[in-house]
């Protein structure tokens, strides 16, 4: 996650001390999220990758079987009426088929932060004997609200932590967080304990300077969702993960009002896993079962296998989630900025095929590899070679961060990306404008694919003012982009890209989680 204008990757999440060779895979690896320095460790399948550049590489393909992790076909256990019984989920048309029992999919609406800063969801949080008063203009639907208190949380595909505010907080930055979080006052709300040092404490500190410093605890967790899975207004099925961990904060240092105003009251941590507390939330996801009352609840017997059985319904059997599709876009309206599909892909939100890219060496992290690097493509219409390569950028990592607004390099891969800029501009503090009309497209190389940022989708629209640059003239004239150079490690891609593409994480086989981007409809 990032704060609006500054990085908010974890503290915890290292440097990528290493860089790569542009014309091979990276060697060696450490997950960003230890302090340590990369120590080399090469490959098992390597010699593989070398060898079978065609099968790997191909603009052309549909989803393929990736060698990194050296994937299986994963056959379904079972005959599907609608699939072949040899289908595997290496190709669009199988996770219809692996997907369409026992668990539902699950839409939750999205809302737009102002200013493109982020999108929130509306979670049902804690026990309580009658629901705290929310107003529910921003909730879907205006659904019957769940037995908790309803928060709007930040959807975060770049953190591990759910993070609230402290109702017993009396801090001024605390008590500017429109809803605050009464662990006293929820029946289902107990301690919880860190995995590093064994407190309750913990103290997750972000690259811009801001911290949540606070409690961890556990409760239960609701997605609230649209009136309905799969188009049934019959009934509407929740989610609910029980002794979820959360980190409660009761003290200055964390600033949502001052990042995102009074639209966020806290973060909900999509992130693959991390070394604070466990289970995560999607951890949680891979373990939900149908229970009574068409709600979706956690299992404490893990997940086992992508399906266990057949059945459907409200019988049990689940087998957990393992899949969630992401869809943004720039309406402000309550509820109209997208929508995060759990279980399920949205095929009327995209076009073609979806184009899978293997996480990268993280555990933790939503990572793809920046093959090709990210271009600056100066042709209007379609992409056109040669592209300008920003030097440092090819066979880097990058983080998918929904937290994040904009696209965050480090700062000398910032600086090679402005000087290819026609009519780019240096203030005296380092920072850069960009003319506010211009055709220059920003593109990444992903696996060997390149995806295409228009001019106005990287650029601030709202006129830098006079006062905050360097002449008046150049007031009326520049304006802000959405790529910043502040990340203290990988790269980060945040909502100025992932509102260019329909984004499915895939997390069904825990260790071969990977990631798909396809073209918007």
């Amino acid at each position: 996650m990032f704060a609006p204008t500054l990085s908010l990757v974890a503290i915890w999440l290292c440097i990528l001390a290493s860089s790569t060779s542009s014309s091979t895979p990276p060697s060696s690896f450490t997950p960003f999220s230890s302090r340590q320095p990369v120590s080399s460790t090469p490959f098992a399948d390597l010699a593989h990758l070398l060898e079978h550049p065609p099968q790997l590489l191909h603009l052309d393909r549909t989803p393929y079987a990736s060698q990194y992790h050296a994937r299986k076909p994963y056959l379904l256990t079972e005959p599907d009426p609608d699939c072949d019984d040899t289908t595997t989920f290496d190709t669009l048309s199988s996770y219809s088929c692996a997907y369409t029992a026992p668990l539902p999919k699950i839409p939750v609406s999205l809302t737009s932060i102002p200013k493109d800063y982020g999108y929130t969801a509306t979670f049902s949080l804690g026990t309580y004997p009658s629901s705290p008063s929310f107003s529910r203009s921003s909730a879907p639907n205006n659904n019957k609200p769940p037995p908790g208190q309803l928060f709007n949380l930040l959807v975060d595909t770049g953190s591990d932590l759910t993070v609230v505010t402290s109702a017993t907080c009396a801090h001024p930055e605390c008590l500017q967080v429109p809803h605050r979080f009464s662990c006293a006052a929820s029946s289902t709300c107990t301690q919880a304990r860190n995995n590093l040092d064994g407190t309750d404490r913990w103290v997750q500190g972000y690259g811009d300077g801001t911290r949540a410093n606070g409690t961890l605890v556990r409760d239960t967790v609701r997605f609230v969702a649209d009136g309905g899975s799969d188009g049934d207004d019959d009934g509407e099925a929740t989610i609910e993960l029980a002794g979820q961990p959360m980190l409660v904060v009761d003290g200055p240092g964390l600033g949502l009002a001052k990042s995102y105003g009074t639209s966020v009251d806290g973060i909900v941590g999509l992130n693959r896993g991390g070394p604070v507390v466990s289970p995560t939330v999607l951890q949680n996801l891979q373990r939900l079962e149908v229970t009574v009352g068409n709600v979706l609840a956690n299992s404490n017997k893990g997940r086992e296998g992508r399906r266990q059985g057949g059945g459907g319904g409200g019988g049990g059997g689940g087998s957990g989630m393992g899949l969630m599709s992401l869809s943004l876009n720039k309406s402000l309206d309550p509820g109209m900025g997208g929508e995060l599909l759990l279980n399920g892909i949205d095929t009327s939100r995209f076009r073609g095929s979806i184009y899978w890219s293997d996480c990268g060496p993280s555990p933790f992290d939503w990572t793809v590899q920046l093959d090709l690097g990210v271009m600056v493509d100066a042709q209007e219409g379609s992409i056109r070679d040669p592209l300008q390569v920003v030097p440092g950028t090819e066979n880097q990592f990058a983080v998918i961060d929904s937290g994040s607004d904009g696209i965050y390099l480090q700062r000398q891969t910032y600086h090679e990306l402005f000087r290819r800029i026609p009519g780019a501009t240096q203030l005296a503090n380092g920072y850069w404008r960009v003319p506010c009309q211009g055709d220059i497209a920003l593109v990444l190389g992903i696996r060997d694919r390149l995806y295409r940022i228009p001019y106005h989708d990287w650029v601030k629209k709202p006129k830098i003012s006079s006062a905050s640059s360097s002449s008046s003239t150049m007031g009326e004239t520049m304006c802000q982009a959405k790529v910043y150079g502040s990340s203290p490690g990988p790269i980060l891609l945040g909502a100025t890209f992932l509102r260019t593409v329909y984004t499915v994480f895939d997390f069904s086989r825990p260790g071969y989680e990977r990631i798909g981007f396809a073209d918007l409809a």
